[in-house]
């Protein structure tokens, strides 16, 4: 190895703006005097300052030179670190040695704001009171600073469109805020409020800027303006007072400008001024209304044209007019049902059972009454629930689009049902032989108050919820259990015993003979 370099310092910590200088040793290690050439790489030249970039060593000799780290003072000069090569070249030999460096650049802080505008104006006619903060980072690292407003009196409130922002370094930002102040009197003279908007580094909290405006605040009304308003306004209250006003119709409107024949139309009016209205249709008075604002009804059959005049004393109005068409109600088919039927016809109180129905196309409109319900068109059923006693009536009205109705009725019969349940309810045999024969007729009854046995014309009180008992039948006879609940309500059951039928009747043979005398 002919030389070697090495560096004052491996780490060269430096404020922007100051010059540091650093030493470079060279040691010429070969026999003769050799001529080298310093040069800096890895960092922006601007940064640095060789002031003999040429020189000569002689013989085993060590021999050191300067060179000067002067990073400007501009928000381009980041702080941090930024490793460098110092690089030394034999200009005989061609060899080349290098040394590594860092240099470590010093922050430092400075931020900027500015307001605008310089003067706000806010009033309930004119509101200016939108400003904008321009904040400037004119050092050399990144702050994230928090913006806040005051004022001496404390009567405004600031709101900004963001509260904290990040700037970097050499970064203008730009934040919109308004101020308002915390009263607001509607009578009162022009103030003049001085506030003061800051930005405080969030990490490094000794960083702040800050800037100074002033907002307006004029009121709806100052003293004086209000005195000359007040007098402006009786004046002008008395002359509206005393000054008299023609009728005016303001307004008329139909409900319906092209009805059908025989339907009513409404004409509705507003009119100001007035004692009263005058309607005309085609010339023919229909009313002469004492309302300056009202309606009236009436019949459409043919076209015709109605107008409305306002009327005060012996003024009149400038009538206004509205015509309108009658159009011939087109022909609608009658309204038919296709099915209606309630299955089963007998009910039991509080049973639910379902009505079918099937009506024709021209049907617009349907219900079932009781209980008044109105059918959707689009089903064939309903559920409904039998909540009245005795024989009931129901009813299917259809009605068309003209109006035209017609129905259907079923009838169904709903009677209450008792508590008591017929169990077990046998006769055995149910056939008996000519001449009579003898029958068991067994019975079990649950929730029953009391139970009895009708036999053809005859009952029989029956002791006990189940049993059985005998009994001799002559002829076809009928037998019905009925039981009753703690109510008085019954249910029934009947078996009916037959008779057996009579054998055939045998066939007898005979002789016929006859003579002649």
């Amino acid at each position: 190895m002919s030389f070697t370099v090495r560096l004052g310092a491996d780490l060269i910590a430096v404020e922007a703006g100051a010059t540091l200088p650093l030493t470079v040793e060279i040691a010429n290690r070969s026999d003769e005097l050799d001529e080298f050439e310093i040069s800096v790489e890895g960092v922006d030249p601007e940064w640095i300052a060789v002031p003999v970039p040429t020189f000569k060593a002689d013989a085993r000799d060590v021999h050191e030179e300067r060179i000067f780290v002067k990073p400007p003072r501009v928000s381009e000069s980041l702080a941090g670190n930024y490793p460098f090569v110092v690089r030394v070249r034999s200009l005989l030999s061609g060899e080349d040695r290098s040394a590594q460096g860092v240099i470590s650049i010093k922050p430092y802080d400075h931020l900027s704001m500015e307001l605008n505008p310089k003067k706000g104006v806010l009033s309930p006619w004119r509101k200016e009171n939108l400003f904008q903060a321009t904040l400037m980072n004119l050092g050399n690292s990144e702050h994230t600073v928090q913006l806040s407003g005051a004022d001496t009196e404390d009567m405004l409130a600031f709101e900004f469109s963001t509260d904290s922002v990040t700037i970097g370094p050499g970064h203008t930002r730009v934040v919109d805020f308004s101020v308002k102040p915390t009263q607001n009197r509607p009578i009162s003279s022009a103030r003049l409020h001085g506030f003061a908007v800051s930005a405080r580094s969030v990490s490094s909290p000794s960083v702040m800027c800050s800037g100074q405006a002033q907002l307006e605040q004029r009121a709806l009304l100052s003293p004086g303006s209000l005195t000359l308003l007040l007098l402006f306004v009786l004046l002008f209250v008395g002359w509206f007072v005393l000054l008299p006003k023609p009728p005016i119709m303001e307004s008329v409107a139909l409900d319906k400008y092209e009805p059908l024949a025989g339907e009513t139309v409404t004409v509705s009016w507003r009119s100001s001024h007035a004692q009263g209205v005058r309607v005309l249709l085609d010339g023919r008075v229909l009313t002469e209304a004492g309302e300056a604002n009202g309606s009236l009804t009436f019949v459409a059959k043919e076209p015709g044209t109605v107008e409305v005049i306002a009327f005060r004393e012996n003024k009149l109005s400038i009538p206004l007019q509205r015509s309108f068409s009658v159009n011939q109600p087109e022909p609608v088919a009658p309204p038919t049902i296709e099915a209606f039927d309630i299955a089963p016809k007998e009910l039991a109180y509080g049973q639910s059972f379902i009505a079918q129905y099937r009506v024709g196309e021209s049907v617009v409109k349907a219900s079932i009454s009781p209980p008044g319900l109105d059918l959707d068109l689009n089903l064939d059923q309903v559920k409904l629930t039998a909540d009245v006693l005795g024989e009931i009536q129901y009813t299917l009205v259809a009605e068309n689009s003209a109006g035209v109705v017609t129905r259907r009725s079923v009838k169904v019969s709903v009677r209450e049902v008792s508590d008591a349940a017929i169990v077990l309810f046998k006769v055995e045999p149910m056939t008996v032989p000519q001449g009579g024969g003898q029958v068991l007729v067994t019975w079990q009854v649950s929730e029953g108050a009391r139970q009895e046995l009708q036999v053809g014309t005859m009952t029989l009180e029956l002791e006990g919820p189940q049993g059985s008992r005998p009994m001799f039948l002559e002829s076809r006879t009928d037998i019905t259990l009925i039981a009753y609940d703690r109510k008085g309500r019954t249910v029934s059951k009947t078996l009916q015993v037959n008779v057996e039928p009579p054998p055939p009747a045998s066939e007898g043979s005979g002789g016929t003979g006859g003579g002649s005398g």
